[in-house]
């Protein structure tokens, strides 16, 4: 994943398979419906911004250029 390479030092990455009991809570917990499914999260914990269905790198990459100001 490149970017989580390029911006690993300042996002932290978290992959949930929502097949497994820990996925499930955190799919629970986040009201996910539809995969892929990603959360930006402010330094707080609180969602910044959602992303549900397909994104180009690009368009995530600026998000998190956004959020990692």
């Amino acid at each position: 994943m490149a970017l989580k390479e390029e911006f690993g030092g300042k996002v932290e990455f978290v992959i949930a398979d929502v097949d497994s009991e820990e996925g499930k809570a955190l799919a629970s917990e986040y009201g996910v419906n539809l995969i892929p499914a990603f959360f930006l999260l402010d330094r707080q914990g609180k969602v910044a911004d959602t992303v549900v269905g397909e994104v180009s790198q690009s368009e995530l990459k600026r998000k998190l250029e956004q959020l990692a100001r």
